[in-house]
């Protein structure tokens, strides 16, 4: 009889943990725990959950890909890594911010960067600039360089 309300109690004690561990904030989750949890929260039907808990999977994702390139460029080299360095650092931020300001996934954020590289550089054409003026202005005006 002993043995068996120590099992319980053990288990009210793990499930009661459990249930604590799920109340922190999603980005503190491990991504194990977020891919686990994420089909669980739609199954639940918690969609708000879910939809917090998918887009903090994407953000790392984000982070993830751009960690990659910024590995794949030489650390110490020329001028113009340095500078295609600090642009892809720079294109990571400016993607969550945007993702952030407008809680949309990766996909939509860059594409809304998108439409506004292309409504500054209509704009700067319209001054009567050349194309490589172009470019460098609205790569400037979005603070990728």
């Amino acid at each position: 009889m002993e043995i068996v309300i120590g099992i319980i109690i053990v288990v009210v004690i793990l499930f009661v943990l459990g249930g604590m561990d799920n109340n922190r904030p999603v980005k503190d989750w491990s991504d194990d725990k977020l891919n686990r949890m994420h089909p669980k929260l739609m199954n639940a039907r918690q969609y708000e959950k879910a939809d917090e808990v998918k887009k903090e999977i994407e953000r790392r994702q984000q982070e993830r890909k751009a960690e990659e390139i910024l590995n794949q460029l030489p650390q110490q080299g020329s001028s113009e890594m340095d500078m295609l360095h600090k642009m892809a650092a720079n294109m990571a931020k400016l993607t969550q911010t945007v993702m952030a300001e407008n809680s949309c996934s990766e996909e939509e954020a860059n594409a809304i960067i998108s439409k506004r590289i292309e409504t500054i550089e209509a704009n700067l054409k319209a001054q009567g600039l050349s194309e490589d003026e172009v470019s460098e202005r609205a790569l400037k005006e979005l603070g990728l360089i």
